[in-house]
């Protein structure tokens, strides 16, 4: 076939453009935003994060420098998976080509149609267009797998070895690169003890392999050299060799290895962690993602992947066990393996979806519903042996069906879960708590979703830079604050907080009564503020956390000279008894002086009417997963307080008014009916009222 050199080319374009079409506005949820604010200043990752990935996305902002910084950042996603399903392609044609003794052009056909479904599965598709690490971490598979299969299939002894330093190599990048690769490891020594067993006990082999593998570790070099900057948003503390290596580790995350607890099953082992946190994603990408509640939604359409891989499975057996093998040992080391290595906790799922751990599996099974493809190829060629003008008519049929079944089912069975090019909402949702804020605040959130997606704002974008954004939950570790206390947040906290050897919890034998002295700006207000710290209870004692320590320091150091919000994510706990001081103005609340003004409504009022931004959450066309729903929710909870703030104050007009606005910006057909009873009770009581 003339034009199967030009198969590459096709795949890489195509998966390019729809990836780019459906791809993210902005950032999305979760590490997106600290990715994009990290590769955009060239910052520190989390511990274990992508060291790769930053300093990509920064070059790509770079020789993109036309397009916007999120969109430049966002190409390294689309690049990667572009290329992960050309790597796909040249595995799945060697794999094919060993099947029979002359090549035939149907190979490249099928390992083509295979290979343009890669990046539309489910969980590679979701992570393919915005700024997260895992489908880099994907190419990298891709590579590794392509080397293994070469490796495994190569006669000529010099190729091989070449072959193997470089998928050391790459081993070793993928270790600043998410280490997404890690379940790979027991496959290096396999090949060693087979295809490179006459390398096994040569030392000049062995002291290149090394030599190879830590070239590649050097770029956590960077780590050393970007902490010596000061970089606000950065987590880890790298400026030494100490803290490189505590980051290297994760020490931050890790307190003990999961050896420790391999037998010590967090969660039932079959029932939630192998069919609820696999199964149930290998179902999302090979049977369709059905409704979030159901387990498989299954139909013969969606379900044609499955019955191919099924196929091809067992037709790999017969036709090529050496290359059978490979694949299966593979396979479970990134699927059965993993699982049983990670121990998910029982629950997990309700925090976060990890599916995108274990697409590198999903990857490699991809290969066997190609094999499938190729039975059937098979099946109807050998059924018109000597007729030439048959075959070519058939080839041209299979190539439409299979087309049909694979790709173009994938596609279209995932198109709506998976176009985001109009997915505001994590950055509509910081813009809204940024905007919430007075000039120069000191605003305290908890997580992931409202911290990252403001870093992206106020680092990318430089909007509402005057606010410091403190993390409750980073305020434990001590280079976080170390940053805080510098330009440009300075975050006042006390001389015991900075000049202590160590932070660390300590008992609390009783609750403390904590006394802010009002401003001394302000002669005209004479209280304080007093509120009782109880301390947080575990099962043998009381304890004073370091979060908790450094606020109470903060409020009496701040002074009441900045303004000080809590995000409504904080939770109660972690606001240590200042509740009653809070009042919202939307997203976020107000700390006060004086007590019991649950909301300021002026301020809530023109936040939610005139400030904030809900784009295209009313618009039906568009899916929403349900992270985004609940937290969007937040602001018909905070509408509802004002709608209640006017009912009280015998204004039904007013709270009528806004109960339009709220249906109109935040439609109830988003949301369960659980979830609407506290609107159709207000709508109950507006509607009597009118009557």
């Amino acid at each position: 076939m003339p034009f199967k050199k030009y198969f590459p080319i096709i795949l890489f374009a195509s998966t390019f453009v729809i990836l780019l079409y459906t791809s993210h506005p902005s950032i999305g949820w979760w590490d997106s935003g600290n990715y994009a604010a990290k590769a955009y200043n060239l910052g520190i990752p989390s511990p274990g994060g992508s060291i790769l990935y930053i300093l990509l996305g920064r070059l790509f902002t770079i020789i993109f420098f036309f397009l916007p910084a999120i969109k430049a950042i966002t190409l390294v996603n689309i690049v990667s998976t572009s290329f992960a399903a050309v790597c796909f392609y040249y595995t799945l044609s060697i794999i094919l080509n060993k099947f029979q003794t002359h090549k035939n052009e149907w190979a490249n056909i099928v390992s083509f149609i295979t290979a343009l479904s890669i990046p539309f599965l489910y969980s590679i598709w979701i992570e393919a267009h915005v700024s997260r690490v895992y489908t880099l971490g994907l190419l990298l598979t891709g590579i590794i797998l392509l080397c293994a299969v070469l490796i495994w299939f190569e006669d000529d002894e010099r190729k091989k070895v070449k072959l193997f330093l470089l998928l050391v190599f790459i081993m070793g990048i993928d270790f600043s690169a998410h280490r997404l690769n890690t379940p790979f490891i027991p496959v290096i020594l396999i090949l060693l003890i087979f295809p490179l067993r006459k390398y096994l006990f040569n030392y000049k082999f062995w002291g290149v392999m090394v030599l190879v593998y830590f070239t590649s570790l050097t770029i956590h070099l960077y780590l050393l050299v970007r902490a010596q900057h000061y970089l606000p948003t950065d987590v880890g503390n790298t400026g030494t060799l100490e803290g490189l290596i505590s980051w290297i580790n994760m020490e931050m995350y890790i307190k003990e290895s999961n050896f420790l607890n391999l037998f010590n099953r967090r969660a039932p082992l079959w029932d939630y962690q192998i069919k609820f946190m696999y199964l149930r994603y290998f179902g999302w990408n090979f049977l369709g993602k059905g409704e979030p509640n159901a387990l498989y939604h299954i139909s013969i359409l969606l379900g044609m992947p499955l019955i191919l891989g099924i196929f091809g499975f067992f037709y790999n057996i017969i036709k090529n066990f050496k290359s059978w093998i490979l694949i299966l040992i593979i396979f479970t080391l990134y699927s059965i393996v993993l699982i049983f290595y990670s121990n998910v906790v029982d629950g997990f799922h309700r925090i976060r979806e990890i599916d995108r751990l274990f697409i590198p599996s999903f990857y490699i099974f991809t290969i066997w519903i190609g094999i499938g493809i190729y039975f059937f190829y098979n099946i109807i060629f050998g059924i018109l042996k000597n007729t030439d003008n048959a075959k070519r008519i058939a080839l041209y049929i299979l190539t439409i069906i299979s087309f049909i079944l694979l790709p173009l089912n994938i596609i279209v069975s995932n198109w709506d879960k998976c176009n985001r090019n109009k997915y505001y909402f994590p950055v509509d949702f910081a813009y809204n708590i940024l905007s919430g804020c007075e000039k120069d605040a000191v605003l305290f959130t908890n997580g992931d979703n409202d911290t990252y997606p403001l870093w992206y704002l106020q680092n990318v974008e430089g909007f509402r830079t005057d606010i410091c954004v403190a993390n409750l939950s980073l305020l434990n570790a001590r280079f976080y604050l170390e940053r805080l206390i510098k330009e440009p947040y300075s975050f006042p906290v006390g001389s015991s907080i900075i000049n202590a050897d160590k932070l660390s919890p300590f008992p609390l034998d009783k609750p403390i009564l904590v006394k802010i002295p009002p401003p001394a700006f302000d002669n005209s207000i004479k209280d304080s503020l007093i509120f009782t710290y109880e301390g947080r209870k575990t099962r043998n004692k009381n304890l004073i956390l370091i979060q908790d320590r450094v606020l109470l320091s903060f409020l009496r150091e701040n002074k009441w000279e900045r303004p000080v919000y809590f995000s409504s994510t904080v939770s109660p706990q972690n606001r240590i008894g200042l509740q009653n001081y809070l009042s919202c103005v939307g997203i976020v609340n107000k700390l006060l002086l004086v007590e019991g003004k649950d909301i300021l409504p002026e301020a809530l009022e023109k936040n939610l009417v005139q400030i904030y931004r809900f784009r295209y959450f009313n618009n039906p066309d568009i899916q929403l997963d349900k992270g985004t729903i609940l937290l969007y929710n937040n602001f018909r909870h905070v509408f509802i307080q004002l709608i209640e703030h006017y009912i009280n104050l015998c204004n039904k007009e007013k709270a009528k008014e806004l109960f339009n606005i709220m249906n109109e910006k935040l439609p109830d057909w988003r949301y369960s009916d659980s979830q609407n009873k506290f609107v159709r009770h207000f709508e109950k009581i507006l509607k009597n009222n009118n009557d």
